[in-house]
């Protein structure tokens, strides 16, 4: 959910407010009217805004953006007001500045008198101003009170410079503390980690080196601290053992003796906390163990209520989609129909498609209002497919608001509806579950459908497993096979790379789905892979090339999805007109989107064909959703005839081409190959060479991570005395 732009998408311009749109009565936020100072044309901006007035001269750092409605913004992350320079611009700004006793024929007075010189002479010689008629002690302290805070903003940006920080940090800073910004920094630079993006420890550190800190203050431990815990959150973690963050955090300050006596003070403090399980100790920052605790407290509530029996025909509803359903179908048939609550998971070929088909005729026999939804763009639009009915993502389900960066849909304003049915329940993190159990009525059925052998969320967490194996929540498990699936060996092999076994690759009719190709090394196999989509796989399997995905451990080296896409872009699509000078998307490329637009409702991971170029932008084909991009949001996009796993995870394609080779050793896991092979509906090939193809299948000892929220659901867990 905290989607955070990139540094070096985002730019600085200089601004004067026209007038004020908008203002928000219970935050910063407003829209603006306003002229840019650099060029000459107006602009809408949206921000932290509130304060500012028609007039207001500002330094605004942020990114242009496109909203489907409303058109060309400037979204302002930070904003701070400017001295102006000439005549003109000193008389709006003391006119604006509103101080009381001081209007426009007085301004006009102290412009009179002192020119362009008018806010030098304020804040250096103010006696001067007594001679003045109408100047009194009163306004003339307000005078240089304003005046003022714009010197300081001047001498604080200096002084963030003379630190070796980044004119954007400087900034963010700024903007954030104003004329504290100096003071806090000196009292400790490491303080400013939490509340500035992209202000790492790493530069905390560097900071309080030029301010002539010594390494063994308790203020650097404390933050070490934190910056474990922060890098554990970002590889998936909710906590860490109590042994392994004073470990990692001991190398980093040279000293276990300060990381513990740190973890002491900050548990004391209660910015973090201890839990025990199995005679072992896990650190949490506290909010992270509130949002875990909060969970399970839903949870515990939601499954031991309970719900109304729904009656159902099984014949019927058979006879209604055309089905035979096996008996752990019609088991979660049973369990949805007196539930609160219910997991339903399985692989490929289980017939989770076929259950989610005969659950929906259940309830809609009951009329029941069911919202479906899934965690990406790609993996709702196939669930609609597959059931004929509306699917959202959960951040659509949710409303969520871009702006605010949070959701409508709450406790305070929970949905509307009797059932919520998430599918791909495995890419879901502790922060959007969390939002999504707020946001449920108290007496709605919640089923949660996924495979818990496919990779976990990107977020922190592992909440579909961590459901699973608690053995709290009502569960089915589909685990037959079906005939039609058995004759696959796309799913023969999914099964045994999850078992360890070697793969298969026999003949069939009328052709295999599956195939391994072997490959000398890595740049032999970027070379085979570029035969497969322009030729062989065309050629044998009247498959075509822009139905072909190739899915990718890494995005690094000759097999990676960034060489790859150059290769493939100049294969498939060399005379694609350029998008823009400086860009190196064309015309007719495939492309994917970086991050959640949801003014357009076009999301992460999204795949699209550019059909059109205009003025630097370019229109996209997203399976029949157009969407226009402007030159500011160009950025978003990037090539994807290459992909990585994790991307496509959600997804599937009619053929899929997976390199597998030495220089993607540290990625080379069972469950990332499982989930890569899954993705493939008609044709999966393997280009690889043996030891990495190897290591791939029987390496399973990946994406551990550490959370306790099984535990809590089991009460297996407890508080640390202190």
């Amino acid at each position: 959910m905290n989607d955070k732009p990139p540094l070096n998408d985002e730019e600085m311009i200089e601004a004067k407010v026209r007038y004020v749109t908008f203002r928000s009565s219970d935050s910063d936020f407003a829209i603006c009217s306003m002229d840019r100072l650099d060029r000459k044309e107006a602009i809408t901006a949206l921000g932290p805004l509130k304060h500012f007035h028609p007039g207001d001269r500002l330094s605004l750092l942020g990114r242009f953006d496109t909203h489907g409605k409303y058109g060309l913004q400037f979204r302002v992350h930070m904003a701070s007001a400017i001295a102006p320079k000439d005549e003109e611009a000193i008389r709006e700004y003391l006119i604006n500045a509103k101080i009381k006793g001081i209007g426009p024929r007085r301004v006009d007075k102290l412009l009179d008198h002192f020119g362009d010189q008018t806010l030098v002479v304020i804040a250096q010689e103010p006696e001067k101003l007594k001679d003045l008629p109408g100047f009194g002690e009163g306004e003339i302290k307000a005078l240089q009170q304003l005046v003022q805070d714009q010197t300081q903003r001047q001498e604080v940006m200096l002084f963030l410079y003379e630190l070796k920080l980044s004119a954007v940090l400087a900034a963010r800073i700024w903007a954030t503390y104003q004329e504290r910004s100096r003071s806090l920094i000196e009292e400790n630079p490491y303080l400013l980690i939490d509340d500035i993006d992209f202000y790492t420890f790493e530069i905390a550190d560097a900071v309080a080196q030029r301010l002539g800190w010594k390494g063994d203050r308790i203020e650097r431990s404390e933050a070490a601290l934190h910056h474990h815990l922060t890098r554990a959150y970002e590889e998936g973690h909710v906590c860490l053992p109590k042994e392994v963050l004073l470990s990692v955090t001991a190398q980093q300050i040279a000293s276990k003796e300060r990381a513990e006596r740190a973890l002491d003070l900050q548990c004391k403090a209660g910015d973090l906390c201890e839990r025990s399980y199995q005679e072992q100790i896990f650190v949490y920052r506290s909010d992270m163990n509130d949002l875990e605790q909060e969970i399970a407290q839903k949870i515990e509530v939601r499954v031991k209520q309970k719900s109304k029996k729904l009656s159902y025909d099984l014949a019927e509803i058979e006879a209604d989609c055309e089905i035979k359903l096996a008996e752990a179908q019609a088991q979660a048939l049973e369990q949805a129909s007196q539930k609160s609550m219910l997991l339903l998971t399985g692989g490929p070929g289980t017939g989770k498609t076929t259950t989610v088909k005969a659950l929906l005729s259940m309830f809609e026999h009951h009329d029941l209002n069911v919202q479906l939804a899934a965690p990406t763009g790609r993996a709702a639009k196939r669930l609609s497919e597959t059931t004929g009915e509306e699917a959202k993502t959960i951040h659509r389900l949710l409303d969520y608001q871009p702006q605010e960066e949070s959701f409508r849909r709450g406790a305070d304003h929970p949905l509307e509806c009797d059932v919520v049915l998430i599918d791909e329940m495995s890419m879901v993190d502790i922060f959007l579950f969390a939002a999504l159990m707020r946001a449920l009525p108290k007496k709605a059925r919640l089923i949660l459908v996924g495979d818990a052998n496919q990779l976990p969320s990107v977020g922190p967490g592992r909440i579909y497993h961590d459901l699973l194996v608690s053995e709290q929540v009502p569960k089915v498990t589909l685990d037959q096979i079906f005939r039609q699936a058995q004759e696959s060996q796309i799913i023969l092999n999914a099964y045994n790379i999850l078992n360890g076994l070697p793969l298969v690759s026999a003949p069939m009719e009328p052709l295999p789905d599956f195939f391994e190709i072997s490959a000398r090394n890595s740049e032999h196999a970027a070379q085979l892979i570029q035969q497969l989509v322009k030729e062989r796989i065309p050629d044998r399997f009247e498959i075509k090339p822009k139905d072909i995905q190739i899915i990718t451990p890494m995005y690094r080296g000759h097999c990676g999805a960034d060489q790859l896409n150059i290769k493939l872009q100049a294969l498939l699509n060399s005379k694609g007109k350029a998008v823009k000078a400086q860009s190196n998307l064309r015309v007719g490329d495939r492309v994917m989107q970086l991050k959640n637009f949801y003014d357009k409702d076009v999301y992460n991971g999204d795949m699209g064909i550019i059909i059109t170029r205009y003025d630097g932008g370019a229109v996209v084909d997203f399976g029949g959703r157009i969407v226009n991009y402007t030159k500011e949001n160009m950025h978003m996009l990037t090539l994807a005839y290459a992909c990585s796993i994790h991307k496509s995870q959600g997804s599937e394609y009619p053929a899929v081409i997976i390199p597998v080779v030495e220089e993607h050793w540290s990625m080379l896991q069972r469950d990332l190959l499982y989930t890569a092979v899954t993705r493939g509906q008609r044709l999966v090939i393997l280009v690889t060479t043996p030891q990495a193809l190897y290591r791939a299948v029987m390496n399973q000892a990946s994406h551990q991570r550490y959370t306790l929220l099984g535990a809590r659901l089991a009460k297996l867990i407890h508080k640390v005395a202190l």
